[in-house]
C-alpha cells in the first residue's frame, strides 16, 4: 500500500477512475480483477478441435496426449473439461507433496523468473534477506485452519500453461517437463498427499505426446500476452 500510495502516476490515476476512494486494499483488488478480465486465453487449437469440430487442428501426438491426459496420465481428475466447458481446473486444493518438502527441506531454492524465458535459482536465504521472514506457507491450511488442507493448493487452469512458467504455487519447476515428471513419479509421499496422485509410469514418447498436448492449449492471443508481461517487467524493474 505504502509503495502503490507513493507513486503520483497511479495517486492521479487512482484519482480519476475511483473519485473520493483512491488508493486503498478494495480499489487495488478491482484495478488488479478488471486487467486480469482481458487476458483471454481463447481459440486454442484445442478449442478449435473441441468446440468448432475441427479434427485437423491437433496433430496426431497432440491427439495422443490428449488420451493420455483423460486416460493413463489421469489429469482430467483435478484438471477438469467437458465439452460444455473446457476451463481445466477443478476449483479445488490438492496436496502434491511440493509445499510439504518445501517446509521440512534444509536448505530451499526457488526458481525466479528473470524474462526471456531465463530463471535463476534463489535460496531461502536469500528470498528472506529480500522480502523478509520464512516464504514458506501451509497452504490452503492458513485459511481453514484444517489439518487436512495442509500444503493443499487450488488446482490452476491449464490455458496458456507452456507461457507461464515456472511452475507450482512456488515457482520450483522450471519447465513443463520437469512437471510431467514430478506427477509421473506420483508427487512427493507425505502424511496428507492426495491419494490421487500415484506414479503413471510414462514412457518417453508418452511424455512428450502430453507436453505437445499442453502446448496446443495456448490460446490466439498470445503475441499480446507477451507483449504486455514485457512491459509489465520493464516497469517493474525501471520502479
Amino acid at each position: 500500500m505504502a509503495r502503490v500510495s507513493g507513486l503520483a502516476d497511479y495517486s492521479s490515476a487512482f484519482a480519476r477512475v475511483f473519485p473520493g476512494a483512491g488508493i486503498n486494499e478494495d480499489t487495488i483488488a478491482v484495478a488488479l480483477a478488471s486487467y486480469e478480465r482481458t487476458l483471454i486465453a481463447a481459440n486454442s487449437r484445442f478449442d478449435l478441435w473441441l468446440f468448432a469440430g475441427e479434427g485437423s487442428a491437433l496433430t496426431a501426438r497432440e491427439r495422443s496426449g490428449l488420451e493420455l491426459f483423460r486416460g493413463k496420465a489421469g489429469c482430467t481428475a483435478c484438471h477438469h473439461f467437458s465439452e460444455r466447458a473446457a476451463l481445466f481446473t477443478d476449483h479445488l486444493f490438492h496436496n502434491t507433496g511440493v509445499g510439504w518438502a518445501r517446509a521440512n527441506a534444509a536448505s530451499r531454492t526457488m526458481s525466479v523468473p528473470l524474462g526471456g524465458g531465463e530463471t535463476a535459482e534463489v535460496s531461502s536465504a536469500e528470498m528472506t534477506a529480500l522480502f523478509g521472514g520464512d516464504l514458506h506457507d501451509d497452504g490452503r491450511f492458513e485459511v481453514t485452519r484444517q489439518l487436512r488442507d495442509r500444503w493443499a493448493y487450488k488446482t490452476p487452469s491449464l490455458r496458456n500453461v507452456a507461457l507461464t512458467a515456472p511452475y507450482m504455487h512456488d515457482g520450483s519447476l522450471a519447465t513443463l517437463r520437469e512437471v510431467i515428471e514430478f506427477y509421473d513419479r506420483g508427487g512427493i509421499d507425505n502424511p496428507g498427499k492426495d491419494p490421487l496422485l500415484q506414479p503413471l509410469h510414462l514412457s518417453l514418447d508418452e511424455k512428450q505426446a502430453l507436453e505437445a498436448f499442453l502446448r496446443a492449449l495456448t490460446g490466439e492471443t498470445v503475441g499480446q500476452l507477451a507483449a504486455e508481461a514485457r512491459a509489465a517487467f520493464h516497469a517493474t524493474g525501471a520502479r
